[in-house]
């Protein structure tokens, strides 16, 4: 079979299907796709199924603007060396957009030869060239061969390489050149993973030969991730690799001296962990806090959490050992919702403004279905999270509970899913008894959740907001200076009581004496006493003051005596 499509502007081709049983007769099947305009090609599915080893099937393509493969199923050799068969399986050149969704392989399928791809700009929605798929049901081992690869992936877009999902292969990489990968997740080059039985792996991995270089995932696995103890890279090259967690490779799996450290060289890791790590990850809830979705604010919990609420769970990570708490701008995780196992409805997507800033691991969580059983609290379990090993979410120590604040919130019944949620009152809104009430701008200034403030002039016993429980202050109302408490708090400073017309005589609510003076005034006892002092002394340094003036006189007239005697003529002298 030779098909040759030239110059159309679109070709649409539901399914080929190429089947070879012609022994060695060396059939071969070529499509061959060139254009000088701007043509798009969409295929459904490719399905390629060959019985002898010299058969295969070649397709080429050439500048084509865009290219969608659906499906691929390959159940034989793809490519081969000789004659028109040298040319490669797949071959893009000067492709704008290619896409395709998947590759099912059979237990023995080669990509081989010279794959080559160049200047690739791929679709919005494509996040890997390659995504082969292994028939989790079939036990035989599969073999998968790729060799001569040359890809520079440089893309406005986040474009993998390679992500092969399966539990049982064989998988072996020659002389190939993987550049410019990038992932959302793991593995910017090459991801190796096991989405349907994550507790069964038997996969190898043989690497030999190989570059990466500039190769970029967001969270483990710069170029390479995979969760295998059968891994062997030799005589390859990691060169200016980065991710949060292993620069160059993360694997749950080490073996001493498995990796030869020359082979790497300026790779990044942000977090931790330059090259590879030696450990597998460990992950536990850190702290918990409730948002508050109108002010964007958010506070910490001591344990409950409450159906209906909105609460961010803060994550910390065993690295190599150590545990990590702290994050930054370089070492950014953020929502971790993408890589969650099959999310159930408590889980929030979307990313809120106040948290863009938030550079820690964490989960939006909000309880709209929760079974209680009948139990006052069930230990929160948050499912299954996927860092290439599954992790189990849950706690014994943070608790759900079946129910809702008293003060602060209402509960609200839904009928369609016989469950309820709670909710904070609103603005001038209150509760004190699980009913949220409005609150009298007669008295209350402000009112929200279990939270109103009482105008000046008035005061209450307790919390309500029912005007049988509040009193105006009518005989001094300065001495109720209004506030969010009751009782006491309400007064102003040395008053207590009801309507705080008493003084605190004893000073057991402020600590400090106070006494009555004046019309239901207080007055601080140590400040009269202060004053009391201060007149006594100065009573005292006046009486001190005046007993000296009065010695000084004793002595004037005392020395005046002295100089009248000293000074007095003798008789005889007067005499005459």
């Amino acid at each position: 079979m030779l098909d040759e499509y030239e110059g159309q502007r679109e070709i649409q081709i539901g399914n080929i299907k190429f089947i070879s049983t012609n022994g060695y007769s060396q059939k071969y099947g070529v499509i061959i796709f060139k254009s000088t305009k701007e043509t798009e090609i969409q295929i459904d599915t490719i399905d390629y199924q060959q019985y002898e080893s010299l058969c295969s099937l070649q397709l080429q393509f050439e500048n084509i603007n865009l290219i969608n493969i659906n499906k691929m199923s390959v159940n034989g050799l793809i490519g081969n060396v000789g004659n028109v068969r040298e040319s490669s399986v797949i071959r893009f050149t000067s492709a704008k957009n290619f896409n395709i969704q998947s590759i099912i392989a059979s237990s023995s399928s080669e990509i081989k030869e010279q794959m080559s791809f160049q200047n690739i700009f791929s679709d919005q929605q494509q996040t890997v060239i390659f995504y082969i798929e292994m028939d989790y049901q079939n036990l035989n081992k599969y073999k998968i061969t790729l060799s001569h690869a040359n890809a520079d992936l440089q893309s406005i877009n986040s474009v993998q390489f390679l992500l092969l999902n399966g539990h049982s292969y064989q998988f072996q990489m020659t002389n190939s050149s993987i550049s410019n990968g990038k992932s959302l997740d793991f593995g910017g080059c090459l991801c190796f993973m096991n989405t349907f039985s994550p507790r069964f792996i038997d996969y190898d991995i043989n690497i030999s030969y190989s570059t990466f270089t500039s190769c970029q995932s967001k969270y483990l696995g710069g170029a390479i991730s995979y969760a295998s103890q059968n891994v062997e890279i030799s005589f390859s090259k990691f060169e200016n690799c980065s991710s949060q967690i292993g620069g160059a490779i993360f694997n749950i799996y080490f073996k001493d001296n498995q990796y030869d450290t020359n082979i790497f060289k300026d790779n990044i890791g942000y977090l931790a962990i330059p090259n590879f790590n030696k450990l597998p990850l460990g992950i536990k809830i850190e702290e918990i806090y409730e948002i508050n979705l109108s002010s964007g604010s958010y506070q910490k919990i001591e344990q409950f959490l409450y159906p209906g609420l909105t609460y961010i769970i803060q994550f910390s990570l065993n690295i190599d050992g150590k545990w990590y708490s702290s994050f930054n701008e370089n070492s950014f995780f953020g929502n971790l919702f993408d890589i969650l196992v099959n999310p159930s409805n408590n889980f929030i997507s979307i990313k809120f403004p106040n948290l863009t800033s938030q550079n820690f691991p964490y989960l939006i969580w909000q309880a709209q279905d929760v079974s209680f059983d009948g139990m006052k609290s069930i230990d929160l379990k948050l499912g299954t999270i996927n860092f290439i090993w599954q992790y189990s979410l849950k706690s014994d120590f943070y608790k759900i509970y079946n129910g809702c604040k008293e003060q602060g919130m209402e509960k609200i019944y839904l009928m369609k899913s016989q469950q309820f949620i709670c909710k904070y009152c609103e603005n001038m809104f209150v509760s004190y008894n699980g009913v949220c009430q409005q609150c009298q701008t007669e008295y209350f200034t402000d009112c929200y959740g279990d939270y109103s403030a009482l105008k000046s002039s008035y005061w209450r016993n307790e919390y309500s907001i029912d005007s049988e429980n509040i009193y105006f202050c009518s005989n001094n109302p300065e001495s109720c200076v209004g506030g969010s408490g009751i009782g006491n708090e309400l007064c102003y400073k040395g008053h207590i009581g009801p309507q705080c017309i008493d003084c605190d005589v004893k000073g057991i609510y402020w600590k400090d004496q106070y006494s009555r003076i004046g019309f239901f005034q207080c007055v601080e006892c140590n400040s009269i006493s202060s004053n009391t002092f201060k007149i006594s002394v100065l009573l005292v340094y006046e009486d001190r003051y005046n007993f000296y003036c009065f010695k000084v006189l004793i002595f004037t007239l005392q020395s005046l005596k002295l100089t009248f005697f000293l000074f007095e003529l003798p008789d005889c002298l007067v005499q005459a």
